[in-house]
């Protein structure tokens, strides 16, 4: 095993998951955060996000400023941003992979059909339909899985948890992180999402796979949390 970067090249990482509306609204804005550094990571290192497309309920839904509820947008709008910019690491072709129904593409916000329509003007946008006139979620979750290579669960709940299951049948890794509201336990959230960038910047997530990959992801990342706690408690002694 070793960390060269060349080695997560044409990967694709599957952002997914959903915030409830009673969640704290500074969770869902800085979870928004972590996907599109993650997004931006991914795409920068020439690596491939599989995503869904279609609604974008809000926390307050009479209100569209308010923070959206699903973070699929949210990690192709930066995706875009970072495609549009150029001179990216040769790797995953297209970029974007989008896996829905007819019916969810036709749900497409107005506010995100410009984006939509500049991503599949560039090329950089790959979408998968399933079966014309389908609708199943179940259906949707098992051509992604096909796709993906690396599952980032991002809370949600049993649409979710199928998707985990379908990776680890594939042998792929899943990554979980759940919204948690107690404030002690925002801090854990911002370590853990900490050291998810930083085997995101060494490459680490690329060596995750076969048998025992989803074994070995959580010893890394329990390995590294010790790390980062131990430091950041003689920051705070100092």
């Amino acid at each position: 095993m070793n960390g060269h970067p060349e080695a997560s090249r044409g990967k694709y990482f599957h952002i997914s998951g959903s915030a409830s509306a009673k969640t704290a609204t500074e969770l869902i804005v800085y979870t928004h955060q972590l996907v599109s550094e993650i997004a931006a990571r991914v795409v920068e290192h020439g690596g491939g996000l599989m995503l869904f497309a279609g609604k974008e309920p809000r926390q307050n839904s009479s209100d569209r400023t308010s923070p959206a509820l699903l973070f699929d947008w949210t990690a192709m709008e930066t995706a875009a941003k970072i495609l549009k910019i150029g001179a990216l690491v040769a790797g995953a072709k297209p970029a974007i992979v989008v896996v829905v129904s007819e019916k969810a593409s036709a749900e497409i916000p107005a506010e995100r059909q410009q984006l939509w329509q500049d991503l599949l003007k560039s090329g950089h946008l790959r979408v998968e339909y399933i079966r014309p006139g389908a609708r199943s979620g179940t259906m949707i979750r098992d051509r992604q899985a096909q796709f993906g290579d690396v599952l980032l669960c991002v809370g949600g709940g049993t649409g979710v948890e199928h998707l985990a299951d379908a990776y680890i049948a594939r042998r792929k890794p899943v990554i979980p992180r759940t919204f948690q509201s107690e404030p002690v336990a925002k801090t854990v959230l911002v370590v853990q999402d900490v050291l998810i960038v930083k085997l995101l910047r060494i490459q680490a997530i690329s060596f995750v796979s076969g048998r025992n990959g989803n074994q070995w992801l959580p010893r890394c990342l329990h390995y590294w949390q010790q790390r980062e706690e131990k430091q950041l408690a003689g920051e705070c002694s100092n």
